[in-house]
C-alpha cells in the first residue's frame, strides 16, 4: 500500500489544478488518483482484511466526525446548499486522506522511505524553481515556474518562485512540510552533505516565495531545535531561527494590517535629503477579517454556509470604501473569487463557530497524541519525528492567521504521518504489540 502513499504524493507535486463542474479550477491529479486508493481500500475490505480502529484514539474520531456532522449541518442551512455540499465533500476527501494513510501498515523503516521521497521530491521542485527564477532574472519575463507582480515591484523587486504549483503559498507550504522531515532526519542522524544541499535549496526557494508562510517556517525549525543540546550547529539554528521569527512576525504583522504598497523614495539632490512613503490603505486581509466578523456576526451557529464567503463578500462589500486598498492590490473587478485568508475567521464565518472549535479541538487532540508519541520513544527516529510533526502543526497553525490551512492535502499528510508515528511509538512500549 505505500507505494499508493508515493504515487499519490508525486501527483500531489505536480500542483496542476484542473476545472471541475460546481467545485471550479480547485481540483488536482492527486485528488482522482485518491478514487483508485479509495478503490482499493474497498477491495482489501472485501478480501477480509481487517481496519484497526484502535489505531486512533476514541476522542480524536470523536473530532473528526463532529467536524464532519457540524459541515454538514451548515451546508443544509445555507442558501446555496449545491455549492456548500461540494465544499462538505472536499474536507470529507481530506479526512478520508487522513485515515488512510493513518491505517497504512507501515513500520518505521518504510515511513523513512516515504519521508526521503518527499525530501527528494521537494529537491526536484526547487531545482525547477531555481531555473525558473534564474531564466527569469535574465530574460526579465515570467515563466511557468515564477510569477511577476508589476503592482508589487516596489516592495517585492523579483520574481516570485512558485514550481509547478499554482501560487507561491502553495510552494512554500508544500516546502514546509518538506523542512520538518527534514529536520527529522537531521535531529535523529546529524547533518549529512545531502541534508545541507536539501535545507540550502529549500531555505533558497521559501525566501524567494516571499510567502508569509516563512514565518510559521522558522518557528517551527525553532521550536524543533529547542531541545538539542550540545550540537553546535542546531544551536546556532536555534538562536538564527528566534531572530528571524521576530523579524518576519513584525513584517507580517505590517503587511497584513496594511498595504505598505506602492512604495516612493524621492532623493531632493538640492537639499541632499531623500524620503520614503508608503501608501498605508487597509490591506486586502484586513477588509477580509472585517467581512468574516460581520458575517459571525450575522450567524455565529451555522455561518453563511461553506464555500460562499466570496459570494457573500461581493454582496455586502463596500467596494468605494476599499477603492485605494483594492487598486493598490491591482486588483479592480468586483466579480474576483477571494478567499478568507484567515483559517479560523474564515471558516467560523462559512460554518460557524462550533466547526472551529471541533477544529481546534482536533489539533489539540493531535498535539497530544504526538507528544504522548514522542515520550514513549523519545530516542527513537520515530519518536523525534512525532515531536518535529507537532512543531510543524505549531507552525502551521501560525500560518492560518493569512492563509486556509485546513483545505491543504499535504497539511493532512503531514498531520496523518505524524499520527502513524505516534501509534508505532506507543505500540512500541505495548507489552505484546509489535511496533509494524
Amino acid at each position: 500500500m505505500s507505494w499508493l502513499l508515493t504515487v499519490y504524493i508525486l501527483l500531489l507535486a505536480a500542483g496542476t489544478l484542473i476545472n471541475v463542474p460546481l467545485y471550479g479550477k480547485q481540483v488536482q491529479v492527486a485528488d482522482f488518483f485518491f478514487i483508485f486508493i479509495l478503490a482499493s481500500v474497498t477491495w482489501d475490505l472485501k478480501r477480509g482484511r481487517n481496519i484497526e480502529f484502535s489505531k486512533i484514539p476514541l476522542l480524536i474520531r470523536f473530532f473528526l466526525m463532529a467536524l464532519l456532522l457540524l459541515l454538514l449541518a451548515s451546508s443544509g442551512f445555507s442558501g446555496h446548499i449545491t455549492k456548500s455540499l461540494v465544499e462538505f465533500a472536499a474536507i470529507t476527501y481530506l479526512v478520508f486522506l487522513f485515515l488512510w494513510v493513518v491505517y497504512l501498515p507501515l513500520d518505521q523503516q518504510h515511513l523513512k522511505t516515504v519521508l526521503h521521497f518527499w525530501l527528494y521530491l521537494s529537491g526536484g521542485l526547487c531545482v525547477l524553481a531555481l531555473g525558473g527564477f534564474i531564466a527569469s532574472s535574465v530574460s526579465g519575463h515570467g515563466n511557468w515556474f515564477v510569477q511577476i507582480y508589476p503592482e508589487m515591484k516596489s516592495l517585492i523587486p523579483f520574481a516570485r518562485v512558485k514550481a509547478t504549483f499554482p501560487t507561491m503559498n502553495m510552494f512554500a507550504s508544500f516546502l514546509h512540510v518538506g523542512i520538518i522531515f527534514l529536520l527529522a532526519f537531521v535531529i535523529s542522524e546529524r547533518w549529512r552533505k545531502h541534508y545541507i544541499l536539501l535545507a540550502a535549496f529549500f531555505l533558497s526557494c521559501l525566501a524567494l516565495t516571499a510567502s508569509r508562510n516563512l514565518l510559521g517556517v522558522f518557528i517551527t525549525i525553532f521550536l524543533a531545535v529547542l531541545p538539542v543540546k550540545g550540537r553546535l550547529s542546531l544551536s546556532v539554528s536555534k538562536y538564527l531561527a528566534f531572530c528571524l521569527c521576530l523579524l518576519l512576525f513584525f513584517l507580517v504583522l505590517m503587511t497584513t494590517l496594511w498595504s505598505v504598497f506602492p512604495t516612493k523614495m524621492n532623493h531632493d539632490r538640492q537639499n541632499h535629503s531623500l524620503t520614503l512613503s508608503f501608501n498605508t490603505a487597509s490591506s486586502l486581509y484586513t477588509i477580509l477579517n472585517r467581512m468574516s466578523l460581520r458575517f459571525i456576526k450575522q450567524n455565529p451557529l451555522a455561518g453563511v454556509g461553506p464555500g460562499l464567503f466570496n459570494q457573500k463578500m461581493v454582496e455586502q462589500l463596500d467596494w468605494y470604501e476599499v477603492k485605494a486598498t483594492y487598486k493598490a492590490k491591482g486588483i479592480t473587478d468586483r466579480n474576483v473569487s477571494i478567499d478568507p485568508h484567515n483559517t479560523y475567521l474564515g471558516w467560523a464565518a462559512e460554518a460557524g463557530l462550533p466547526f472551529v472549535i471541533i477544529m481546534l479541538g482536533l489539533f489539540l487532540g493531535l498535539f497530544r497524541l504526538m507528544w504522548k508519541g514522542y515520550k514513549a520513544w523519545p530516542d527513537s527516529f520515530t519518536g523525534g519525528f512525532c515531536y518535529v510533526c507537532l512543531c510543524g502543526m505549531a507552525g502551521f497553525l501560525v500560518n492560518g492567521l493569512y492563509i486556509d490551512i485546513l483545505t491543504m492535502r499535504h497539511f493532512w499528510l503531514m498531520m496523518g504521518l505524524g499520527t502513524l508515528g505516534s501509534v508505532l511509538c506507543l505500540r512500541s512500549q505495548t507489552p505484546g504489540v509489535k511496533a509494524r
